[in-house]
């Protein structure tokens, strides 16, 4: 080894320095992609954001626990928030109707007693939101809320990119992220909605728990253990169906069910603790749920009855529309693009699906089948069991925590088990150029039918997003520059790594970088407290590239 080479790798950060600057690099690009939408969207501009935002600000201001009353269809509760945050709908459904009909949040701050269908709901989310809301129920207590929740869900995207390229062979698995990491996801992350954290927590969970119980891990990261749990208490902690969907994940996850696996997990002792707080967070939410009837959330039946037949007829009409809608469908679910648009992504996240199933051994078989029939099986199950007692409830928003999971699974099973250097960096760029873009396209789309509406009489000056009677707070330049920044960071992110990747292969599932999980055999699963030396892994590598 020369000199050259020698005080080279001295000046090179330490590879906790490197882990935190992708993670810097990657929040910045969601938080920027995310961000865009919470200053272009009007007041309640996305599903049932009027009723998140009287929670929000009703925790906020200490109303933590409300009475369950039958406050909308026979469910939710009351909270009491300024006038000024109390807007009438008339132009949410209605995609042809702007914004500008409805008055803008401020002004007269007296408090009023209202009925939200959000009042029985888990307050943890609400109390983080909810402190700027309270003080200030205006655009600036609404816009600062929202960025809170996007720098939450930019968080965990972040992580789970980042551990999605540090823990699969030629970081392949980083493209089944971006498939999971929807524009929907990213304009419910920027809502006052309890949805986007947990669409984002289910993208973390399954970026550091798929490999964290791969088969094929020969050692097992402490890092990937703690974005786990910190994801999944997340998940469970959101909405009443966390729990159910952290059941699906993790069971699936385990498949094969080897007690060998088992009690490996067990043996090892930060798995116990945090077994123990998700075990305590799970309790936590199944009795909030149970004690304020949060799953109760009114009867939309309309009057109708429905037999078995009919029942499983009609939801299998809607079963297409969900797999849109967790692409996206914006505004109240009244925006929605043309079809071959959607074909794109969609075709994306089958194609790992698919490809991850044909390539995997019988246990990532199993892994697959499980996850898609939990993840897409109970929930049709549910809405035709309890048809007649909710109506027809179920959008493709609240299957999308779990669903996120297949094409990030697929993506591991596929690099796992037979891509080349070659094809994993052509996939990733294949994504990073389909895919990203497909960001700014829904938002600029979004943004025409809330300034001036939706009218294809007016040809191509109807698709002008900087014009309208309704302009967002800061003007339709920003979030739609914001957008831009944050699509080209985080295509610039993967596409560097991807190059790197076909150079040097992420170690997947043996600490690439160095990373050791305890001080001994004894803080480690399968008995073994080494793993390889950080100075061949970081020799030679671009600064990108290090830093996963």
């Amino acid at each position: 080894m020369t000199d050259d080479s020698v005080s080279h790798d001295q000046e090179r950060p330490a590879p906790g320095a490197l882990r935190r600057r992708a993670w810097i690099i990657a929040f910045t690009g969601f938080f920027l992609l995310i961000g865009a939408w919470a200053v272009a969207t009007p007041f309640a501009g996305t599903p049932d954001e009027n009723a998140h935002i009287i929670r929000a600000a009703g925790v906020g201001a200490g109303q933590v626990v409300a009475k369950p009353t039958a406050a909308i269809r026979g469910g939710g509760a009351f909270q009491t928030v300024p006038q000024s945050l109390i807007r009438p709908f008339c132009w949410q459904f209605y995609p042809s109707v702007p914004a500008s009909c409805a008055p803008e949040p401020g002004g007269d701050e007296t408090p009023v007693r209202v009925a939200t269908g959000a009042g029985r709901y888990h307050p943890w989310y609400y109390a983080v939101v909810g402190v700027p809301l309270a003080l200030a129920p205006n655009w600036t207590g609404l816009i600062l809320a929202r960025l809170i929740s996007a720098a939450l869900c930019a968080a965990l995207l972040a992580m789970a990119l980042v551990d999605a390229m540090r823990w699969s062979r030629y970081r392949l698995m980083a493209a089944g992220v971006l498939a999971a990491a929807t524009p929907m996801a990213a304009m419910m992350g920027a809502a006052i909605n309890p949805n986007g954290p947990e669409i984002a927590a289910g993208v973390a969970f399954f970026a550091a728990a798929v490999p964290l119980f791969s088969e094929k891990s020969a050692e097992r990261s402490r890092t990937l253990l703690w974005h786990a749990g910190i994801a999944g208490v997340t998940l469970i902690s959101m909405r009443a169906s966390g729990p159910l969907w952290f059941a699906v994940a993790l069971g699936s996850l385990l498949l094969p069910l080897r007690w060998a696996t088992l009690r490996g997990l067990w043996g090892w002792r930060a798995a116990r603790w945090w077994g123990f707080g998700i075990a305590f967070a799970a309790i936590v939410s199944v009795v909030w749920t149970e004690l304020l009837k949060t799953t109760f959330m009114g009867d939309f039946t309309g009057g109708l009855h429905r037999n078995p037949a009919e029942a499983v007829l009609t939801e299998l009409e809607y079963e297409r529309g969900y797999f849109d809608e967790m692409v996206f469908v914006g505004s109240w679910l009244d925006t929605k693009l043309p079809s071959s648009l959607y074909t794109v992504w969609e075709g994306v996240a089958v194609a790992f699906v698919i490809g991850g199933f044909i390539l995997a051994r019988r246990a990532g078989r199993w892994k697959l089948a499980a996850l898609t029939a939990g993840g897409l099986g109970i929930p049709f199950a549910m809405q035709i069991l309890w048809v007649n007692k909710y109506g027809f409830i179920t959008q493709g928003r609240y299957i999308l925590p779990i669903a996120v999971g297949l094409p990030i699974l697929g993506a591991f099973l596929i690099q796992q088990y037979g891509v080349s250097a070659d094809k994993s960096r052509a996939v990733l760029r294949f994504c990073v150029i389909s895919l990203l873009p497909f960001h700014l396209v829904f938002l600029w789309y979004t943004l025409v039918r809330w300034q001036h509406g939706l009218n294809w009489h007016a040809g191509l000056h109807g698709l002008n997003p900087l014009a309208g009677p309704w302009h967002p707070p800061l003007g339709p330049v920003v979030p739609l520059l914001a957008s831009v920044v944050g699509a080209i960071v985080i295509g610039w992110f993967v596409w560097d790594a991807a190059s790197a990747a076909t150079r040097r292969p992420a170690l997947a599932a043996t600490g690439s970088l160095g990373e050791r999980t305890g001080n001994g055999p004894s803080e480690h699963p399968n008995g073994s407290g080494t793993l390889p030396s950080d100075d061949a892994e970081l020799r030679g590598m671009p600064v990108v590239a290090d830093s996963v």
